[in-house]
């Protein structure tokens, strides 16, 4: 297994292994902030993501190696552009009810581009 393989498992278990978080829906959110502990958990998933394997984060957009997107398979990138739209979320007195998210390459290639809703059921991004 090469160390970018390892790495990109390791994205999919730091996101699955960082605990549960409350289900709410989009209607919810957009005229209330997000709960503060599923920010809590989503900022921690993504901290220990951009340790491991480099990804780089804010605002809804992040920089991350291409090999290890590309291995990390469409579930895990669902969740990992879910996690980024939550993060970019959080703080906002009146967050959004869908949040662009941005992600690139180390050569600043666009990976992704979308939008998606910021409420969600958050309990399968953070392992709930």
């Amino acid at each position: 297994m090469t160390k970018t393989s390892v790495l990109a498992l390791a994205a999919v278990g730091l996101l699955a292994a960082c605990g549960e978080t409350p289900t709410f829906n989009t209607a919810e959110t957009a005229a209330a902030p997000l709960p503060e502990q599923a920010c809590a958990d989503v900022r921690k998933a993504l901290g220990e993501l951009s340790t491991r394997v480099g990804i780089v984060y804010e605002n809804g957009e992040a920089t991350i190696e291409n090999t290890v997107w590309m291995q990390l398979g469409g579930a895990a990138q669902d969740q990992i552009v879910q996690a980024l739209a939550v993060e970019a979320a959080c703080g906002q007195d009146s967050p959004p009810r869908e949040q662009r998210v941005l992600v690139r390459d180390e050569t600043g290639r666009t990976i992704t581009d979308r939008t998606v809703p910021v409420a969600a059921d958050l309990s399968d991004l953070v392992g709930g």
